[in-house]
């Protein structure tokens, strides 16, 4: 599918020329995936995330880092970090949800990575599907989201 975009006036001359739809400029993120949702079937996350800023200590082959979380849920997290791994990376993740408790010991798989781009305001990481969550991770995690969802 070819999807152009384009002014509004224009959008005819783009349509005449053969492209599927147009999008309008500015263009917003719920424009853009709306269109993206006709033309691709795309695997949508199956629950929603949690706005958390949760630090987490991750090792992966290529060594050891600290980063804060965008978002979490019991199933995975985003991961506020300018370098990149690539999908499929495994990581051993120990994540901080807060002082009281120790952290979660939790392994995880890299699935998506966003790259910096100059001038968007787009925030670099990497999310990360959790691997066989233990009972009592999900369970903090759960009772964090819950803490969190009441405030």
């Amino acid at each position: 599918p070819v999807v152009i975009v384009t002014t509004r006036n224009r959008a005819p001359e783009c349509r005449e020329a053969g492209c599927d739809d147009t999008l309008s400029k500015p263009v917003t993120q719920g424009d853009f995936l709306a269109k993206v949702r006709r033309f691709v079937a795309l695997r949508e996350r199956g629950e929603e995330r949690i706005p958390a800023s949760v630090r987490v200590e991750f090792r992966a082959l290529a060594g050891s880092y600290t980063a804060y979380t965008k978002d979490l849920s019991v199933h995975g997290a985003f991961l506020k970090s300018p370098r990149p791994f690539a999908p499929g990376t495994r990581l051993t993740l120990s994540v901080h949800l807060s002082r009281r408790h120790p952290p979660l010991a939790i392994e995880g798989e890299v699935r998506r990575v966003v790259e910096a781009t100059g001038g968007l305001p787009i925030i670099p990481g990497i999310g990360v599907h959790f691997l066989d969550v233990p009972k009592e991770a999900v369970l903090a995690i759960e009772e964090f989201i819950a803490g969190r969802r009441l405030r």
